[in-house]
């Protein structure tokens, strides 16, 4: 199983427009022989997230990334979810929050 699991502001696989903050740190950590897990596949289904949990539980270090992409609370709530659960088996955690992120913006008027 990976050593680093990638999570956090993702986007769509097919979507050209979509976060690449992922790239950089799977290009380095290969030159080094650190195996990282992506969870952002063509094609996401139950047997995927069957792997993707294990891979969650099983790596050696987490690292999620919060930037201006990041697109709703739910997933932050998630994620915060998943980092108790990484600190509580004993698994290293890295997050980056990019000073431009501002939070979700609300469109409701009141």
């Amino acid at each position: 199983m990976a050593d680093v699991f990638l999570m956090g502001t993702s986007g769509s696989f097919n979507d050209p427009n979509r976060s690449l903050w992922r790239e950089p740190i799977k290009a380095e950590c290969a030159k080094w022989g650190i195996e990282c897990f992506d969870p952002v596949v063509p094609v996401w289904n139950e047997d995927y997230g069957k792997i993707e949990v294990e891979a969650l539980q099983k790596a050696k270090v987490l690292v999620m990334a919060i930037t201006s992409e990041t697109v709703g609370v739910a997933s932050l709530a998630e994620s915060g979810w998943a980092v108790l659960s990484a600190l509580m088996r004993r698994q290293h955690v890295g997050l980056y929050i990019a000073p431009e992120y501002q939070g979700e913006k609300s469109t409701r008027s009141t």
